[in-house]
This record gives C-alpha cells, sequence and structure tokens, in this order.
C-alpha cells in the first residue's frame, strides 16, 4: 500500500506540472496570434495557477481579457480571448489528463470538482493545492481495505447449510400431524375416566 500512494500522489503532482507547461504554451500562443498585451505573462500565469484545476483557466481569462479591453479590442477580439481559453479547457479535460494523469487516478472530474471546493473553503489555498494528492492516498487506503477485506476469512468462510425447498414444504405437514395426533391423545385421557364401569355380576 505505502509503495502504491508513494506512486500515485508523486505522480499526479508531476503530471500536473507537465499539464501546465503544455497549457500555458497553449495560452500565450493563442493570446500572441489574438495581439492580447503582456501575452506571455498571461499565458505562464494561468499555466502555473492551473496546477490547481480550473483555477488556472478562470483566471487566465479574467487576465486577458482585462487586458485585451485595455487595449481597445472589440467583441470579436474578446470572444476570440473567449475561444482561446475555451478550446484550451478543452484539450486539457479530453486529452491531456486523460493521458498523463486520469490513467493513474480514474476520477470523474465532478469528484474532483467537489474535492476542490470543499478543501478550499476548509482550508483555503493549500487546500486547493493539496487536495487531489490526499485524495488519492484516500482512494489508495480504500483500495487497500476492500482488498484486504476479499481476502479475510469472515469474506472467504462458506455460507450456512440451508434446508431445501422440500424440507421447508414438509415441516409444516409434519407439524400439522404430530398436533393433531397429540389433540387426539388428549381427548381419549379426558373422555376415559367419565366412561362407567361395567355392572358386576350377582
Amino acid at each position: 500500500m505505502l509503495d502504491e500512494v508513494a506512486e500515485v500522489a508523486p505522480g499526479y503532482v508531476r503530471g500536473r506540472f507537465l499539464i501546465a507547461l503544455i497549457m500555458a504554451a497553449i495560452y500565450g500562443t493563442g493570446l500572441l496570434i489574438l495581439g492580447v498585451p503582456l501575452w506571455a505573462g498571461i499565458g505562464l500565469i494561468a499555466g502555473s495557477l492551473g496546477i490547481i484545476p480550473y483555477l488556472g483557466v478562470i483566471s487566465g481569462l479574467i487576465l486577458a481579457l482585462g487586458f485585451a479591453a485595455l487595449d481597445g479590442a472589440g467583441l470579436s477580439r474578446l470572444a476570440g480571448v473567449g475561444a482561446v481559453f475555451a478550446i484550451a479547457q478543452v484539450i486539457e479535460d479530453d486529452i491531456l489528463t486523460p493521458r498523463i494523469t486520469d490513467g493513474k487516478l480514474e476520477w470523474r472530474p465532478m469528484l474532483v470538482f467537489i474535492a476542490l471546493i470543499i478543501a478550499g473553503d476548509l482550508f483555503g489555498l493549500l487546500g486547493l493545492v493539496l487536495a487531489i494528492p490526499l485524495l488519492a492516498v484516500i482512494k489508495v487506503l480504500i483500495r487497500f481495505l476492500d482488498e484486504l477485506y476479499l481476502r479475510s476469512d469472515f469474506f472467504l468462510a462458506p455460507a450456512p447449510a440451508t434446508p431445501d425447498a422440500e424440507t421447508i414444504a414438509a415441516q409444516p405437514t409434519v407439524a400439522v400431524t404430530v398436533s393433531t395426533a397429540q389433540a387426539e391423545s388428549d381427548a381419549q385421557r379426558v373422555v376415559a375416566p367419565r366412561e362407567s364401569p361395567p355392572p358386576k355380576e350377582p
């Protein structure tokens, strides 16, 4: 179990760093094409914050839209900025994350999102950073306990023998027969003393 924990959690962190670098390059390239000021810095910030899922794309989109608007960008250019981050997010969710990190973790995005919300609400920024590695450790622990239970004597013990259908069906008949015989015997005991004795011969 400890070997698996040591492999999964650091592997996820390394995968997130690799994804962050790739996403920074995608953000920067898209913003460069659109002529957004400080495209390199915005791409680097968005990619770096992308270590925490969904934080990078949100912060990068806000910064890019803000600087583009200050540069006098029109609606079409602002829409292009939004399209850059939307396409980049699709690439991250459908291509990069499944190939780099989800192969080890096998998590649904909704589970990751809920874990981030809970950890961020309880522990702030530190919770956002440590939520996914901690979740990986918990998953490994649950898997270990499940395998331990499946190999336990309690799980492998044979089930107690149960009577078959014919035996169960015959039990009421036997009970009724015994009850009827007992009732007849009791009736004979009650009637027997009441019978008059035969007359004596003179």
